[in-house]
């Protein structure tokens, strides 16, 4: 029987997918499957798999119409049988020893409910960039700042005890952020650690659906802060509550991000939709400060109208917000668009703004806290 039970989502990734898998199945630790779930490929994906499949009875192929990336780890999440449930993306490597080394972790701490870790970046071709990435402690997790500083656990590197998974909820419907919805829950029935090391490869390029369109970074910027009033209800003793949008929903709001947070945010009461409000906003600047997007005019007037009174927000927050907007002016600033750039910066944040679009320092880091 498998020890482990690792889920690949994949959708047209017929240059990726085959060294994805591959990196699984050349594990050290050999009790393993694959589980590969299509969403409705329509480029040669679906006959890689089936021939790789026919060639290696650990890999178990589920073929559904496309339903999105949720949908198609909730329906590899379903056939789990393996004491634990490991994530890799379809354009992701896994190193060689990852698998025995995180379950190496695993029985040194019984406690543990899941763990992840670094990783090394690569370009869209495969080759490294030479960036490595070494997640924050967790401990920074904060679902009231603003944005809320969410669990930064790579979910490509995800390895967690299958009946912890279970026991947290598995993966909610919603249509993005589904990891961050799912650390939340996990951290709240016991703890979760990110390992010392790197366990993988990280391809970085513009083909990723969060990365494929301002709309998609709307949508993203607004479930994830949806997600985090979720735990902050967890947390107080409050009824949870689930995505009220399905992914066309959601897709079909997202031209105008008033309106997507405002469909979003119905469920919440007066104070949650306040800070909600405020907090995409935030997200918003962050997610387009590494993206090969930009915000467009009524996203820039949102985000202004929603960040210009930064009044019952704690004085630490403040101050990062305010060199956020300064950064943000500063990126308006370079790319000519000065109306734009004008209503991010207040009087007091414009020298800054002004001094970064000199340098060049048109993006900022969260401090640690």
């Amino acid at each position: 029987m498998a020890l482990v039970d690792a889920i690949i989502p994949v959708f047209n990734a017929e240059r990726t997918i085959e060294s994805a898998v591959d990196s699984i199945l050349s594990q050290t630790e050999e009790r393993l499957r694959v589980i590969v779930v299509d969403d409705g490929s329509q480029d040669r994906t679906p006959a890689i798999l089936r021939a790789m499949a026919g060639a290696d009875p650990r890999i178990e192929l589920v073929s559904q119409p496309n339903g999105g990336v949720v949908s198609a780890l909730a329906a590899g999440a379903r056939r789990i049988r393996a004491p634990f449930m490991a994530r890799l993306d379809a354009d992701d490597l896994s190193a060689p020893d990852r698998f025995a080394r995180q379950l190496a972790r695993f029985g040194e701490r019984p406690e543990l409910v899941a763990v992840s870790g670094g990783h090394a970046e690569i370009d869209g071709q495969g080759r490294p960039t030479g960036r490595v990435s070494r997640p924050r402690p967790l401990e920074c997790s904060d679902p009231g700042w603003i944005p809320a500083r969410e669990p930064q656990i790579v979910h490509s590197f995800l390895m967690v005890r299958s009946d912890a998974f279970r026991r947290a909820g598995g993966y909610r419907p919603g249509v993005m952020s589904e990891d961050t919805d799912l650390y939340w829950r996990l951290m709240e029935i016991g703890p979760v650690e990110n390992m010392e090391g790197i366990f993988g490869s990280y391809r970085m390029h513009g083909d990723s659906l969060s990365s494929s369109s301002i709309a998609n970074v709307r949508i993203l910027s607004a479930c994830s802060q949806f997600w985090a009033v979720s735990a902050r209800r967890r947390r107080s003793g409050r009824p949870d509550i689930g995505f009220p949008l399905g992914r066309d929903e959601a897709q079909a709001a997202a031209s105008r991000l008033g309106e997507l947070v405002g469909l979003v945010g119905a469920p919440l009461d007066e104070s949650e939709r306040h800070w909600f409000r405020r907090a995409v906003a935030a997200k918003m600047i962050e997610l387009t400060g590494y993206r090969p997007v930009e915000p467009d005019e009524a996203d820039c007037e949102f985000i202004a109208a929603e960040l210009a009174d930064l009044t019952g927000i704690a004085e630490p927050n403040r101050q990062e917000l305010g060199k956020v907007l300064a950064a943000m002016s500063a990126r308006m600033m370079r790319l000519g668009r000065y109306r734009d750039a004008s209503r991010m910066a207040s009087w007091r944040s414009w020298p800054e703004a002004l001094a970064r679009a000199a340098t060049g320092r048109l993006y900022w880091s969260k401090p640690l806290r």
